[in-house]
């Protein structure tokens, strides 16, 4: 499960949220297991500088560092920004306030979006406001 990320957004979460799981499974679980956990911890930072690498001048993510702002994926890598966070890892309040204005206000364009869509958007934020703001729709 734990590989240095690689390729576009998606696929660096693909490698980026599994180191997250690797490293809660130790500390909470108190798996015991033969993972490096300098190595696990260099991976997860390799994870979050390509992230910030990828973050668009909007505050959102795409699929590749060039192309249009997508809100799925915006909201992929602010959960896995946030799941980082709560695991201790220094993640960058700048990046995710970023993230956080712009899935707001994507949010808001997103009315008429699929309903999974915008419950991921919600979730992704984690705001009770957004998560109402879904089933009243």
């Amino acid at each position: 499960l734990s590989t240095f990320p690689y390729g576009c957004t998606e696929q660096t979460m693909s490698s980026f949220l599994p180191n997250l799981t690797v490293t809660r499974a130790l500390d909470q679980l108190g798996v015991r297991a033969r993972i490096n956990r300098e190595d696990l911890r260099k991976k997860v930072d390799a994870g979050l500088s390509r992230l910030y690498d990828y973050q668009h001048s909007d505050g959102a993510w795409g699929w590749w560092k060039n192309d249009d702002s997508h809100p799925f994926m915006t909201a992929h890598v602010l959960r896995g920004l946030k799941e980082a966070r709560a695991l201790g890892y220094p993640v960058s309040d700048d990046a995710t306030r970023r993230a956080e204005q712009w899935l707001r206000a994507e949010f808001r364009r997103q009315d008429r979006a699929l309903p999974d869509l915008r419950a991921y958007l919600a979730y992704s934020l984690g705001r009770k406001e957004d998560v109402e703001a879904v089933w009243s729709a």
